[in-house]
């Protein structure tokens, strides 16, 4: 038989259990708020599956570090983004956008692309050995400088079985090359 002292202590200490983890849920929210934008604010994507298709890609290439990656900058960035992610949902293309951060402080990055942000994807870090640099500019040819930015199209082609996809594969062409403020406005 259950005693109500028992039963005041297990009570009490379930509400205290209840409220400890909803207050940790409320703080990592906050801290989430604080890092990442809302849902609606931060994705200008158009992925919404992965059955492959065409896209055209908006790519930055920047660092903290850079002095010509100035606040004009940032600003013409979103401005080419919001252009070409407007103009481009009434055509048969998909549409994402990717930051390339080439500072070796991932933290530092982060803040830095978040300056001309939000991006679908974002690479970060390990400097001129970047993923994205390697992609973007060693393997095309590019000049190796920063700020760069990018138009690609790109076809996606994916395999599938149920809801696992086994292949992804890509054919890549940059459309547009720009290499500096005045050419971005």
């Amino acid at each position: 038989m259950i005693n109500k002292s028992s039963l005041k202590n297990f009570i009490k200490n379930g509400i205290v259990v209840l409220l400890i983890g909803i207050i940790s849920f409320l703080l990592s929210n906050l801290i989430l708020k604080k890092y990442f934008y809302s849902e609606d604010d931060y994705f200008t994507t158009q992925i919404t599956d992965f059955k492959g298709g065409d896209y055209f890609q908006l790519v930055y290439i920047g660092s903290e570090y850079c002095g010509f990656c100035s606040d004009s900058l940032h600003s013409i960035v979103s401005e080419i983004r919001n252009e070409i992610s407007t103009q481009i949902k009434v055509t048969d293309y998909k549409f994402y956008s990717t930051g390339i951060s080439i500072d070796r402080d991932p933290k530092i990055g982060f803040e830095f692309l978040n300056k001309s942000g939000p991006y679908d994807e974002m690479i970060i870090g390990a400097g001129w050995y970047n993923s994205g640099l390697i992609d973007y500019v060693w393997h095309t040819g590019a000049k190796p400088f920063t700020p760069q930015i990018y138009i690609v199209k790109k076809t996606f082609f994916t395999e599938s079985a149920y809801s696992n996809i086994l292949i992804i594969d890509r054919d890549m062409e940059v459309y547009e090359r720009l290499y500096s403020i005045k050419e971005a406005q």
